[in-house]
């Protein structure tokens, strides 16, 4: 109200907020594209938070173990994948590398299966961070290289896959 005439002011701010907006709208599609792009690989793709609570695992990972996602979310990484011989030992290794606000990049590791089936996997790292830098979680790559090292071991030096069938024949080496 205006002191001196008694009539009252209405006061109104704006603010074009379009460019926001359309920033935010292209943030969306890339989250839902590198989201896509992870369901479709045929790689495991999890997302852990820093106490290794999983966050996000894909549709390959759920194949590869037989766990739906539902049961799988929120669960603790290591708790439910990990080998039981080696759980103690990783639980260790992951909470000295989250003080140290490091991840391990490349790494090899065994893990279990809905039914006890061990999966060798071979798993790329990297940091997730929040907008002060400070470390918030890992997202982890992981390709089984089961029938690898099982060929390995076995002397088989390579697989070949025929793409009409689908069949694996292992080949070796002979002197």
């Amino acid at each position: 109200m205006n002191p001196d005439s008694g009539e009252e002011i209405i006061m109104a701010i704006h603010r074009d907020i379009t460019d926001q907006k359309q920033a935010e709208k292209r943030l969306r599609e890339s989250e839902r594209r590198h989201r896509e792009a992870l369901e479709k690989a045929n790689l495991i793709a999890i997302q852990l938070d820093r106490s290794g609570k999983i966050l996000f695992g894909n549709t390959f990972l759920c194949t590869l173990t037989g766990w739906e996602p539902e049961k799988i979310i929120g669960k603790n990484w290591v708790d439910f994948f990990i080998p039981e011989d080696i759980r103690n030992t990783t639980k260790k290794l992951h909470g000295e590398n989250i003080i140290k606000e490091k991840v391990i990049e490349q790494f090899e590791n065994p893990i279990m299966t809905r039914k006890g089936e061990i999966r060798h996997i071979s798993w790329s790292n990297s940091r997730t961070l929040d907008e002060h830098g400070k470390l918030i979680g890992i997202i982890s790559l992981g390709l089984d290289i089961t029938e690898r090292k099982m060929n390995r071991d076995q002397g088989t030096i390579f697989t070949i896959t025929f793409p009409s069938d689908l069949k694996r024949y292992p080949v070796s080496a002979t002197g």
